[in-house]
């Protein structure tokens, strides 16, 4: 008879406010599993750090070095004081192993997918003039989905705020350059 198993204690650590715990093309096996706290996933791009995500309790981050040996694909930082569980590769594996066998390449797909995505984000998030385009697809989107009621009731509450908010951001870039050119 085989005897029972006794799962592993997993790590616990504290990360302080402001601390950069997971850095960009660090080789780095762990993810995190946040108890309190929140942290920014960021990345630094032309010289500017762009948002990816605020993360908070029971989200995890750095999940990708769980299932892969590629570097690290965007820094971390603790904005809170954050207490977060440690997931080791040696750990996510074990319990991969004894999954079905289509879970865990379903498990590999999504961090392919996951790994794509993450980088459309950073090139769609790097210039203001992407953030209009960004705004008027998602406008766009949401139009396509609405039944002829609800679009025309969507379309006279929103547009007038979205074309203010695109004014905004040209009248935004037109001081940037001006600025730019004193």
């Amino acid at each position: 008879m085989t005897p029972p198993r006794v799962d592993t204690v997993l790590e616990r650590r504290f990360i302080p406010k402001g601390e950069i715990f997971i850095r960009a093309d660090d080789i780095g096996s762990p993810a995190y599993l946040i108890q309190s706290g929140s942290v920014q996933v960021y990345v630094i791009k032309d010289n500017k750090e762009i948002e990816l995500a605020l993360l908070e309790p029971g989200q995890f981050v750095g999940e990708i070095g769980l299932i892969s040996d590629l570097p690290r694909t965007a820094n971390v930082r603790a904005t809170t004081d954050v207490n977060v569980i440690v997931v080791k590769r040696h750990q996510f594996e074990d319990k991969l192993k004894e999954s079905d066998p289509t879970i865990r390449a379903m498990v590999q797909m999504l961090a392919q997918r996951l790994l794509k995505g993450n980088a459309a984000v950073v090139e769609k998030r790097s210039d203001v003039e992407d953030l209009k385009d960004t705004v008027q697809d998602v406008y766009g989107h949401v139009v396509q989905g609405l039944n002829f009621a609800d679009k025309r009731t969507f379309q006279n509450l929103v547009q007038e705020h979205l074309t203010a908010f695109i004014n905004g951001v040209e009248e935004f870039q037109q001081r940037m350059k001006e600025e730019q050119k004193d």
